[in-house]
């Protein structure tokens, strides 16, 4: 169990594996050293998709980034003046493991499509109809099931928004999501005129890879943790877990 991986540190944005003590001594990362370390990959990856050649398009998104990246620096400075208390940002890990299923999904599906005949970009369209679906339809679904319990403390109209898009507050249901996904994916289809079923068969295997990631960060959160184990490969949880408390 490790609900937090990491903290993104913002005021020493050059920090590499620094403790955070104001979160329970999380390992924390500079800013600058993630986005640093995100755009090296992000040109690796091009430059060997790409045959070792730059699109206008890669050149432009590089520019913008090393400028992102440069800014980073600054931020340390200005910190003060709009959030004095803010020195971190966590990174939760099962948003980290939604970020890896949606990437490498996306990245499967948009190579299978173009081995097709398709247009991969179509593929990172329909991704994004399905993220927003998909998380908005499981949201949905939980406060409809839980609003007793979410809405119990909201006082005014902006509370109750808040509230409600606030997934650190409850959570998410999954049948929301394939619902509301399956809505997403059949609109998608017939406004891009290209059949449910080839479309289907292109992204299959990118919803296992996401399914995979989605249990990883299940068992990161505390749930879906399964039976008792006393095998030297068990799992151990910290007692104010969900699971020390079922056993």
């Amino acid at each position: 169990m490790r609900q937090t991986l990491f903290v993104i540190l913002l005021k020493n944005p050059l920090a590499l594996f620094e403790k955070d003590p104001t979160r329970g001594d999380t390992i924390g990362i500079g800013l600058t050293i993630i986005l640093l370390f995100a755009g090296i990959c992000w040109a690796a990856y091009r430059l060997i998709t790409n045959k070792k050649t730059w699109t206008p398009d890669d050149k432009q998104l590089l520019t913008m980034w090393g400028s992102v990246t440069a800014i980073s620096l600054i931020i340390p400075y200005f910190l003060p003046y709009f959030a004095k208390d803010l020195n971190s940002l966590p990174v939760f890990g099962y948003g980290m493991m939604l970020l890896c299923a949606f990437a490498s999904g996306c990245t499967l599906a948009a190579w299978r499509a173009k081995s097709r005949g398709y247009d991969e970009n179509m593929i990172w369209d329909l991704g994004m109809w399905l993220l927003i679906a998909g998380v908005g339809g499981a949201r949905l679904f939980f406060c409809l099931q839980y609003g007793h319990i979410v809405y119990q403390n909201v006082q005014s109209p902006l509370d109750f928004i808040f509230t409600t898009v606030n997934l650190t507050v409850g959570g998410v249901v999954l049948y929301g999501g394939l619902i509301c996904g399956l809505i997403a994916f059949l609109t998608f289809s017939k406004v891009y005129k290209i059949s449910p079923l080839i479309l289907g068969d292109i992204i299959i295997p990118s919803v296992f890879i996401g399914l995979g990631f989605g249990r990883i960060g299940c068992l990161l959160n505390g749930c879906c943790y399964g039976d008792p184990c006393q095998l030297p490969w068990g799992i151990p949880f910290p007692e104010d877990s969900i699971p020390w408390g079922e056993m």
